[in-house]
């Protein structure tokens, strides 16, 4: 099945690593022409040449999702473009915490960062979506959307919120030809990860491979997802062929939810 997004704007947050670099490559590779934000600016930069080398038009622009005004000039930015036709919300942000030490600071930088940044692009490029009646909102949550985890509670009660988001805001825009989906990976081997392997690390005097081991130990595939893997159901979801899906919160986790 060959997917085909070109004449397609793609913008892709948190896109200078992991998953959503991943996401942003792969969107290219189907043609899309692609905005790209984050805060890591020469990171952001290398991604821009890399998809521009790809064949398609890209831009970078440096962007704090906790500043509402630099989301605007983001949505301003895609103008150039001729506006956003899929969004992927994408940037994120977890600290692993007992629930008693969770201070109010850390719970509403989680909340802002995960949930209120994307909320706030939906609300900037929906309406253009639905006056072209065409679009594609792919918010990437976790299966922290779908059970608990522990030393969690604000990364878990960011990523239901997010999935509560996009259920609610699909209904509302089901019968205008836009789709708004979630995509909910279990543990994927990004630099996200990678500082909880070492955390464990730190505070077990585990190895390494013990470490991933234990993240690993309730996944029935027994292994980590790659970032590609998520960026390819994010790509799907993007297009013609899943014009039907919405208001879905696809698990992509080697089988460790059933639901």
């Amino acid at each position: 099945m060959k997917i085909d997004l070109s004449g397609k704007t793609a913008l892709v947050t948190g896109a200078s690593r992991g998953i959503g670099r991943a996401t942003a490559l792969e969107l290219a590779r189907a043609g899309a022409n692609l905005i790209v934000s984050a805060r890591s600016v020469n990171e952001l930069e290398q991604l821009q040449l890399e998809l521009q080398q790809l064949g398609v038009k890209a831009l970078a622009v440096p962007c704090d999702v906790l500043d509402d005004n630099s989301l605007k000039e983001l949505e301003a930015r895609a103008s150039e473009f001729g506006g956003v036709d899929i969004l992927v919300n994408n940037a994120g942000i977890t600290q692993g915490v007992k629930f008693v030490d969770t201070s109010l600071e850390l719970w509403t930088k989680i909340q802002r960062i995960n949930v209120d940044a994307a909320m706030r692009l939906m609300q900037l490029t929906l309406e253009d979506m639905a006056q072209k009646k065409w679009g594609r909102v792919i918010n990437i949550a976790s299966i922290a959307a779908k059970h608990g985890l522990r030393y969690s509670a604000a990364y878990n009660a960011s990523k239901h919120a997010l999935l509560g988001l996009t259920r609610s805001v699909a209904l509302d825009y089901a019968k205008t030809g836009v789709t708004v989906n979630a995509v909910c990976p279990g543990w994927v081997s990004t630099e996200m990860v990678e500082q909880t392997v070492q955390n464990i690390m730190q505070k077990t005097g585990r190895s390494r491979e013990d470490a991933i081991a234990s993240l690993v130990k309730d996944v029935p595939m027994g292994r980590m997802v790659t970032p590609e893997e998520v960026a390819n159901l994010v790509v799907f979801l993007a297009s013609n062929q899943a014009a039907a899906i919405t208001g879905q919160g696809l698990n992509i986790d080697g089988g460790t939810v059933m639901s």
